[in-house]
């Protein structure tokens, strides 16, 4: 009796260790929550096999060499896959400070258990896209935070021992897979009610309502009717996924008036329903949004919120009308933006295509600012209604009207034209390629495949006001 109680023990005991074991899901975690700590991130190290960082901006670390040789100081930092982890809090809570590296990018890649493949066309922020070579051995993640799918778009992502942890504008290649994060909770960011797309920005109105979306507020506070608050990404765009009826847009920000849109979403197309604010003293143009209807907004359903006047009502050639009243009492307010190529790449209602390093940017007040590799550039500057100009060889310099609010965060795009069409110029090596030090991950590191050509046509110019050079 005793050996076949035995035998039914071990028997029972095989059964067990045989049964496939459940995978619990992660703790509940919002979109909104993912961007907050993906964005607290940035500024941090590349710390190859790291996984931590404060959120205080205090400590960053440093990292130099190539990876995976590389050398990192301090106490915070990661590496692409360590960031992600952290970031989408898997496979269960972790503090930020705590380092911890769970997975690798061939977890992310061929693993389900915390997550599940979307497609990358519905991808939608605080998402992840991961790739991972043909041979299994290296391979890159990157947290999405709007833009094309496909084409450019911003991503928080540990990038490399030079770039350490950042918010960029960039393209991915074709590799690239998007995943998604089980167990969200709450609206936010991406709503995720259906299947049809709902985006536009969050623009200041000029007086021709979608024919001129140029100046766009990322700052600015979204909501939407039976969905709820959304993210804007820093173009000042938004885009979360419905069912087929009527939604409304609501927009508010800082020294503007709040406005709202309503638009009807249809079965299987995207609709653009893009909200234009006015200055709440009444300094601003009137005219608002035309239109409301399904498709898009003034300029079709496909290109977005485009269409309008080229030149825009900045007002003549070689100088035109600044704005001229600044308030050097109050507060400066704080710009940001790109210095892009005006080519037949651009794509100036999300301020992508070639992006020009080095240029000069100047307030009419007097503050300058470099740009960066990427493009990049921020200041604060006195507010006002300013032409924001950009210079830098090889391009004509010129100016777009930018309006500044005092204490209040605007983006402002700053397209240059080329100065010979037939020279490659400076632009041709900086379209935000990815750089050597990304290639090669062993089992924790991270790299990342050449970027994809930017498929969008130009569009008219936004109001954009180009100082052309006479040459003789």
């Amino acid at each position: 009796m005793k050996k076949q109680f035995l035998i039914l023990l071990t028997l029972s005991g095989l059964v067990f260790l045989l049964a496939p074991l459940a995978i619990a899901a992660p703790a509940a975690m919002s979109r909104s929550e993912i961007l907050d700590l993906a964005s607290s991130g940035v500024g941090y190290s590349y710390w190859w096999g790291g996984g931590s960082f404060r959120g205080d901006g205090t400590n960053l670390g440093s990292c130099s060499g190539t990876c995976p040789n590389c050398t990192h100081t301090g106490s915070y930092g990661a590496d692409c896959s360590g960031f992600a982890s952290k970031v989408w809090q898997v496979p269960g809570p972790s503090a930020i400070t705590t380092n911890s590296h769970p997975y690798s990018t061939s977890a992310f890649r061929w693993n389900t258990n915390y997550w599940s493949r979307v497609d990358r066309a519905n991808a939608v922020a605080a998402d992840c896209m991961v790739y991972r070579n043909a041979a299994n051995t290296s391979g890159h993640i990157v947290v999405y935070d709007g833009g094309d799918p496909w084409g450019n778009l911003w991503t928080y992502e540990a990038r490399g021992c030079s770039y350490g942890i950042v918010h960029n504008l960039r393209t991915l290649s074709s590799s690239y897979i998007a995943i998604q994060r089980n167990n969200l909770s709450g609206g936010g960011t991406g709503g995720n009610t259906g299947s049809d797309s709902l985006q536009g920005v969050v623009y200041v109105d000029q007086g021709v309502g979608t024919s001129n979306t140029t100046y766009r507020l990322p700052g600015a506070s979204v909501s939407v009717s039976n969905v709820g608050s959304l993210s804007l990404d820093a173009g000042g765009h938004f885009e979360t996924l419905v069912n087929p009826g009527s939604y409304t847009v609501t927009a508010s920000a800082s020294g503007y008036t709040t406005a709202s849109r309503t638009c009807s979403v249809t079965a299987g197309n995207t609709t653009y329903c893009s909200v234009g604010l006015v200055l709440s003293d009444g300094s601003g143009d009137t005219g608002g949004d035309t239109g409301g209807d399904t498709g898009g907004d003034t300029g079709g359903d496909t290109g977005g919120d485009t269409g309008g006047d080229t030149g825009g009502d900045t007002g003549g050639t070689d100088g035109g009308d600044s704005g001229g009243v600044f308030d050097f009492e109050a507060p400066k307010g704080f710009v940001y933006g790109h210095v892009i190529a005006l080519t037949d790449e651009s794509d100036l209602r999300m301020c992508t295509g070639n992006t020009v390093s080095g240029a000069t940017v100047r307030a009419e007040t007097g503050e300058t600012a470099t740009a960066a590799s990427d493009g990049y550039f921020e200041m604060q500057v006195v507010p006002g209604t300013h032409l924001m100009s950009a210079s830098a060889d090889g391009f004509d310099p010129a100016a777009t009207k930018c309006v500044v609010i005092s204490a209040t965060t605007v983006y402002c795009c700053i397209p240059v034209l080329p100065t010979d069409d037939s020279e490659l110029g400076p632009w041709r090596e900086g379209t935000q390629e990815s750089s050597k030090e990304e290639e090669g991950e062993a089992l924790t590191g991270c790299s990342t495949a050449g970027a994809s050509t930017f498929g969008l046509i130009l569009l008219p110019a936004f109001g954009l006001l180009l100082l052309r050079r006479r040459r003789d």
